[in-house]
């Protein structure tokens, strides 16, 4: 099924939403509430994938299977990613309520790789769209201005967002190089 919406309608509306669960899923990690960081990470990465699904003219349902979608645009992955996928599927499954946990809940920071794995699909989704220029990236605006909405932390009390990217790593500088 082809899409007959603009490319860079799917582009901006899906990042959007994929960047926000992203940014959000960093600062989890960052704070160490693994089991919500893994499901909002499952999350993001699911959104990133559709709309590069929707770029590349496939139906974007995947029912919340990450690999199925990944083989789908022929996204290779190394075993570090393929394990990651393995345990977000896990965790989405056997972590999102309380009442599912079982002793093996998980408890282990993942920031590292799940933005390896976002850096790969974006530089995918950059790749497939046809004027970059009126891409509207979120996760730019915010590492340029250090927020998306001025005089937020007066408002609310909060570090401005550019500080989800103080605890920056290797992948991070990846990003849309390709």
């Amino acid at each position: 099924m082809t899409s007959t919406k603009d490319p860079n309608e799917i582009v901006n509306s899906w990042l959007f939403m994929a960047d926000q669960h992203y940014l959000s899923a960093r600062l989890l990690f960052m704070h160490s509430l693994y089991p919500v960081a893994m499901h909002i990470s499952a999350t993001s990465l699911e959104m990133y994938v559709k709309c590069l699904l929707q770029l590349k003219g496939h139906d974007h349902k995947i029912t919340h299977n990450l690999r199925k979608g990944l083989d789908d645009l022929g996204i290779k992955r190394d075993l570090e990613i393929e394990q990651f996928l393995a345990d977000l599927e896990k965790s989405y499954k056997d972590d999102k309520y309380p009442d599912n946990w079982a002793e093996d809940v998980y408890w282990k920071d993942e920031l590292d790789i799940l933005d390896n794995t976002v850096v790969i699909i974006r530089n995918e989704i950059h790749k497939n769209t046809s004027d970059r220029s009126k891409v509207q990236d979120l996760l730019k605006i915010v590492q340029n201005k250090g927020f998306l909405m001025p005089n937020i932390s007066e408002f609310y009390g909060v570090l401005p967002q550019k500080d989800i990217f103080l605890r920056s790593n290797r992948h991070w500088t990846k990003f849309n190089k390709f």
